[in-house]
């Protein structure tokens, strides 16, 4: 949050075109090994915070994503989104731990009236 609001600080603007590069690359990456043609979703706190960087065309997180030689065309149809809710995890793990609790309830039967 705060270093990619900092535009001014020429060290906070660096980092964050290194780490939308980096992040870029490795998206790409997760498309080729897993290709998600109905999309690729991003989560977690960092991409929504950082959504205008993400999403520039000629910026480096696109451009590093897509920049995958002969492949490039099929990375360019995977549709890529970004979940806006930070706690995503936290959500998931509860929703998980109730299923698994009422999962536990169902198997318990009474012993007696």
């Amino acid at each position: 949050g705060l270093v990619s609001m900092n535009q001014q600080d020429e060290i906070c603007r660096l980092s964050m075109q290194m780490f939308a590069n980096i992040y870029g690359q490795e998206v790409g990456n997760c498309c080729l090994k897993f290709m998600p043609l109905g999309g690729l979703y991003l989560a977690g706190g960092i991409s929504p915070k950082n959504i205008e960087l993400l999403r520039d065309p000629s910026g480096p997180f696109l451009q590093s994503m897509l920049s995958k030689g002969r492949v490039s065309g099929f990375l360019k149809s995977v549709p890529v989104y970004c979940v806006m809710i930070d706690d995503v995890g936290e959500r998931g793990a509860m929703f998980v731990a109730h299923r698994s609790l009422l999962d536990l309830h169902c198997r318990v039967c009474p012993v007696k009236d």
